[in-house]
């Protein structure tokens, strides 16, 4: 009976040592409470989610820099279809205007990486999300829908998306599968 005792005094003291008593954040993460550490105490490099255009984003397998933008009311184009010259001339819808932006995508990583315009969200004031126009393809010679772009190779090209006039725009770009790099270009029309 002492041995039984004895056991179960031990078994208590042993799951009782297993209960953290340290405050738990609201991620469920216990230890320390400062962003600005890590489990060694050591400061941790701020994380830059803010950028500049012609600044570049660095992510896992892709370096992205948004090298320009510009606002345009209509965007004029023609092509060569066969023997036949195509032209054409497409409006923004009132209250609308285009919004061009030249990008370069760069693979840094070890196996060919495919860029999506899905990659990129542009936002409104509000939060209203807008995709890239499929005009993309048709307007630019160098769209950059989806593209397949080498190990050590670079793809430059443009897209278009029609967005809210005289509002702040947002440009959100995610790089990476599992370890997301989010870039934010804050643009006015006036950029």
């Amino acid at each position: 009976m002492k041995r039984v005792l004895i056991g179960l005094i031990l078994l208590i003291l042993l799951f009782s040592g297993c209960t953290s008593r340290e405050p738990v954040s609201p991620d469920n993460e216990t230890g320390a409470t400062n962003n600005n550490t890590n489990n060694t105490g050591e400061q941790k490099e701020p994380v830059q989610t803010k950028f500049q255009i012609g600044q570049t984003v660095t992510g896992e397998d892709l370096k992205f820099t948004l090298n320009s933008i510009e606002f345009k009311e209509a965007i004029d184009y023609s092509k060569m279809i066969g023997d036949y010259e195509y032209a054409n001339t497409e409006t923004a819808k009132e209250g609308s205007t285009f919004l061009i932006a030249e990008i370069l995508v760069e693979n840094i990583g070890t196996t060919d990486q495919i860029f999506s315009s899905g990659t990129i969200k542009i936002l409104d004031e509000e939060g209203f999300a807008y995709d890239a126009s499929t005009s993309s393809m048709i307007v630019f010679d160098d769209a950059m829908y989806g593209e397949s772009i080498p190990v050590g190779g670079k793809k430059k090209g443009h897209l278009m998306w029609e967005v809210p006039k005289n509002q702040k725009i947002t440009f959100r770009v995610e790089l990476g599968l599992f370890n997301k790099k989010i870039a934010e270009y804050e643009i006015n029309e006036t950029s």
